[in-house]
C-alpha cells in the first residue's frame, strides 16, 4: 500500500536553498525566478485534486443539482428528483451568524497592554489605544465584507487565511487555498509552513501606480523594467504607439492613456495574476514574480 510523503519530504522536493556550498546560510531561499516558477508549478499540480473537491463543495453551496442530469437520463432515471433545496446554504448561514455575533457584540476588538509609565497612566492610555484601533477597523469600508468572507471560507473549506500585503499595512486581505498554495501535508501552524505562494490579480492601472515614481519603486524592491514589460505585453489600447495583439512600442504613450482614460483602459485590459513567494526565513518580505 502506497504511503503519502511526509511534509518534510515534500518540502525537500521544492528545491529551497538552506546553505551555500561553503556551508554558510543562504542569503535567499529561492535562488532565481526559474526556481520560483518550479516551486509554484509543483505546489499547483499537487493541489489539483483538492481544487476539484473544493469546486464541488462550492457548487453545492451555490445551488448546483446533486446529480448529473445527462447521466440520469442515460441510465433511465430521468424522472428522479434532482434538485438542490439549499440546505447546505442554510446551514452555512446559521454557522455564519455566530461569527457575526462574535464581533458585532464586542465594544472593543483588542485588549492593549502597555509597558511604560505608571500603572494608573497606562490604564487610561491602553483604553484609548484599544478604542482607536477598534474604531479604525470598523470605519474601514471593507472590514465587514472581508471578515464575512474569511469566516465563510473557513466554514466551507476548513481553512481561511488573512494576510497583509506589506509589513506596515493594517488592512488585511482574505485568501483561501484557491489562491494560496502551501506544501501538502503541512501541519496546521504558521511556523510549520516552509514556503507559501499567494496569487494576486492586478489591473494594469494598479501596476502603473506602483512604478509611477521609478526611483522610489526601485528603492522598495520593484523591478521596474519587468513591470513595464508585463504591462506592454498585456495592455489593450487604441492610442498611438500601439499595434495589433496588444504590443505597445511607446510606454510613455501607454502611461498617458492610462492617466487620461484609466477606467476604459482598466476594463479593456486583462488583469495580471502574479505570484507572491514567501519563504519562512523571509516572512517579512514577498518575492514578486509577474507573468
Amino acid at each position: 500500500m502506497a504511503t503519502k510523503p511526509s511534509s518534510f519530504a515534500v518540502i525537500d522536493g521544492l528545491g529551497l536553498q538552506n546553505t551555500e556550498q561553503d556551508g554558510t546560510l543562504a542569503k535567499t531561499r529561492i535562488k532565481d525566478v526559474k526556481s520560483a516558477l518550479a516551486i509554484y508549478t509543483t505546489l499547483h499540480q499537487a493541489d489539483r485534486e483538492s481544487s476539484l473537491q473544493r469546486a464541488r463543495l462550492d457548487a453545492m453551496f451555490d445551488g448546483a443539482a446533486p446529480y448529473d442530469q445527462a447521466k440520469l437520463r442515460a441510465s433511465g432515471q430521468n424522472m428522479k428528483t434532482n434538485l438542490n433545496f439549499g440546505e447546505a446554504q442554510r446551514q452555512l448561514d446559521i454557522a455564519l451568524s455566530a461569527y457575526v455575533d462574535l464581533y458585532s457584540s464586542l465594544e472593543r476588538f483588542v485588549d492593549v497592554r502597555g509597558t511604560e509609565g505608571e500603572s494608573n497612566q497606562r490604564l487610561e492610555r491602553e483604553e484609548i489605544v484599544a478604542d482607536e484601533i477598534s474604531h479604525m477597523l470598523r470605519s474601514w469600508p471593507e472590514f465587514h465584507s472581508s471578515y464575512l468572507r474569511l469566516c465563510t471560507t473557513f466554514i466551507k473549506h476548513g481553512v481561511g487565511v488573512a494576510y497583509f500585503d506589506s509589513p506596515t499595512g493594517w488592512r488585511f486581505r482574505v485568501g483561501s487555498f484557491e489562491d494560496i498554495l502551501i506544501p501538502r501535508q503541512s501541519p496546521a501552524t504558521e511556523e510549520a509552513v516552509d514556503v507559501s505562494v499567494i496569487r494576486r490579480s492586478y489591473r494594469i492601472s494598479e501596476l502603473n501606480h506602483f512604478i509611477k515614481n521609478e526611483k522610489t519603486a526601485k528603492k522598495i524592491g520593484w523591478n521596474v523594467s519587468e513591470v513595464k514589460r508585463v504591462m506592454a505585453k498585456n495592455v489593450k489600447t487604441t492610442g498611438r504607439g500601439s499595434y495589433g495583439g496588444g504590443v505597445v512600442s511607446d510606454f510613455e504613450a501607454m502611461q498617458a492613456e492610462l492617466k487620461n482614460n484609466d477606467l476604459y483602459m482598466g476594463c479593456r485590459t486583462h488583469s495580471r495574476r502574479p505570484s507572491l513567494f514567501s519563504p519562512r526565513s523571509e516572512r517579512r518580505d514577498f518575492s514578486l514574480h509577474l507573468r
